[in-house]
């Protein structure tokens, strides 16, 4: 389900090729299990992934696995944005406000809540067909914001996240460039190809989904 509704607001396979760019499954695993990990992984490190080695030069490893280590302040924050406010009842020295304990709901409840909603009906629908919009719908307001920053969370965020399987190269970004960078000329000169820079079908897709998460509007 997860996948259906994700392939409806941005396409899971390239429009070009039909491989897959993203993962919502593998990612969302994990991001909910990403505090109960060691280390706990939520912030990849760095400086260098791999990607663009010096020329010559044997590829470095990859820092971006090595997770840093939260504070204490990060790791009660990604608690209650994770697991909502029950999570912290045992914490010493927390105090919640009223407001933030009775009506904020954890992010890995709203995804559930909002999957059994559009699983239920499509279960009550079968053997008919559910229109992925109409589940979508069905899921809830909740459920629909917060999915829709998962999904672009998934998709561009760095591939150590588990989510981005190739979405990079579908929208012409080549990633973190370090240690490799790029030459004086490559940052002062035109692009020497004539077509410039190419605008791909996800990237046209893309554009749609960054104008929905910011509440915005299509001009055309």
């Amino acid at each position: 389900m997860l996948r259906k509704l994700a392939g409806f607001i941005l396409p899971i396979h390239s429009p070009e090729n039909g491989n897959p760019v993203y993962d919502i499954v593998a990612y969302l695993q994990g991001l909910f299990s990403a505090l109960s990990q060691d280390p706990v992984a939520i912030y990849a490190g760095g400086p260098v992934s791999g990607r663009h080695p010096l020329p010559g030069a044997p590829p470095p490893g990859d820092d971006f696995k090595q997770f840093l280590p939260p504070s204490r302040y990060q790791r009660l924050a990604w608690t209650l944005r994770l697991n909502g406010p029950e999570a912290l009842r045992a914490e010493p020295f927390i105090s919640l406000s009223d407001d933030l304990k009775n009506n904020y709901t954890g992010l890995r409840d709203v995804i559930s809540a909002g999957l059994t909603s559009a699983i239920n009906m499509e279960d009550g629908m079968a053997p008919r067909p559910v229109m992925a919009g109409v589940l979508l719908s069905a899921a809830g307001s909740d459920f629909e914001q917060a999915f829709l920053q998962l999904i672009a969370e998934a998709a561009f965020s760095a591939p150590e996240y588990g989510g981005n399987l190739a979405a990079w190269s579908e929208i012409s970004y080549a990633g973190d460039s370090l240690p490799a960078g790029y030459s004086g000329t490559q940052i002062s000169d035109p692009d020497p190809d004539p077509n410039g820079f190419p605008i791909q079908p996800l990237a046209n897709l893309l554009f749609d989904l960054t104008v929905v998460v910011m509440n915005g509007r299509k001009f055309k």
